[in-house]
């Protein structure tokens, strides 16, 4: 799990990251199935779109 983490941060902080999809719930109880996320900028501020 760490590797993973590790691996988002450094492709978020180099600019390279393009989507994260998290796909797949362990648990039923939870509302969303799938979350995806993008950067995007607006008014010239780097962020992300859920």
């Amino acid at each position: 799990m760490r590797k993973i983490i590790q691996t988002i941060l450094q492709a978020a902080d180099s600019g390279s990251l393009t989507k994260i999809i998290f796909a797949g719930k362990r648990k039923k109880s939870l509302e969303y199935s799938k979350i995806t996320l993008r950067p995007v900028t607006i008014r010239g501020e780097y962020m992300y779109q859920a």
